[in-house]
């Protein structure tokens, strides 16, 4: 019985599990704003991006904004009271626990099993929990990692044509996207040849969409004032901010603990996608974010934990199980 109940029962489970992190994760970020700091900063910058003078680079990542405005009229038109704030919070929310089940899908597709799987998303709930110093509802972060997800979903289940437009959208969310029509070149790099040429073509297509969109948003919005983080440049000025600061590391170890260090312990036990991942996306990322970003903003790291550290752990863990139960005496 017990056996059978698992399969059963484990799609409710886990979107009730992603719905409950997803407002767990969202009331500890907004307890932690306040409303003060939400009418200051989240609303006048709303207003920025639909108005056209957000700044580089918030004024092109229009999707989050299209988004929230598009549930902003809902909610007005359902007559609800404080309606942006509702959409700003509903949009949140399902953003989150769709991120959630994607991934739980997603590492399902690496092969790990229900348990392994839910016990991925209590890993990466606490990370989120932990990952929201510094910013404001940031909408477009948990699009990005959700984009992520089913890009390499679908190329996990042999739908690689489902790239290009997860690529449209996610270029119009955000920029950091840019890795993902190269997801199907590398995981299908030692598939048949007409698999690969497909994936190649899927991917040249996908990163053609993804400039088109990187160009016209610029175009459309014309040049903007760059928002320089907390008035550092990018570069060794930033570099130098970030590792010079305690909460840095503070935050870098709240969000991730010891994540990567067990899943990089497990890598000989990760699947080819998962390996591939890794190499294209892992390395530059932190590159890139060490020297263009504030990093103790966590939440930025949420991509390559998400994608790739939650899964090579958990695959950790299968390996110690299947190791005879000798083994550690002997």
């Amino acid at each position: 019985m017990g056996g059978r109940s698992g399969p059963r029962f484990a799609v409710p489970l886990a979107i009730g599990s992603a719905l409950l992190l997803s407002l767990f994760t969202v009331y500890l970020h907004a307890k932690e704003l306040g409303r003060d700091y939400i009418d200051a900063y989240q609303i006048p910058r709303h207003l920025e991006m639909l108005a056209g003078h957000a700044g580089n680079p918030w004024q092109y990542r229009m999707l989050s904004a299209w988004i929230v405005e598009a549930a902003h009229q809902l909610c007005g038109a359902l007559h609800l009271p404080q309606p942006l704030i509702v959409a700003f919070f509903a949009v949140r929310v399902l953003q989150e626990a769709l991120m959630f089940v994607v991934a739980w899908r997603y590492w399902g597709a690496l092969g790990l099993g229900g348990a392994e799987t839910l016990m991925g998303l209590a890993v990466l709930g606490w990370s989120v929990s932990y990952s929201t110093h510094g910013s404001d509802l940031q909408f477009n972060t948990y699009f990005d990692v959700l984009f992520y997800l089913l890009a390499a979903l679908a190329v996990l289940r042999g739908r690689v044509g489902w790239v290009v437009p997860i690529t449209l959208l996610a270029a119009l969310n955000r920029e950091t996207s840019g890795f993902i029509p190269l997801l199907p070149v590398v995981a299908g790099w030692d598939a048949a040849p007409e698999a690969r040429a497909r994936a190649l073509r899927v991917g040249l297509i996908g990163v053609a969409v993804w400039v088109i969109v990187f160009v016209g948003l610029r175009l459309a919005y014309g040049p903007q004032h760059l928002i320089l983080p907390y008035g550092h440049r990018l570069g060794f000025d930033l570099l130098s901010y970030n590792l010079g600061r305690s909460r840095t590391w503070i935050q870098l170890l709240g969000t991730f603990s010891i994540v990567p260090v067990l899943a990089l312990m497990a890598y000989r036990q990760w699947p080819a996608p998962l390996r591939r991942f890794f190499w294209l996306v892992v390395p530059a990322w932190f590159l890139v974010h060490w020297v263009g970003a504030v990093m103790e903003e966590t939440r930025l790291l949420l991509v390559p934990m998400a994608l790739v550290f939650v899964p090579g752990a958990l695959l950790l863990l299968r390996g110690d199980a299947a190791a005879p139960r000798g083994a550690a005496t002997a």
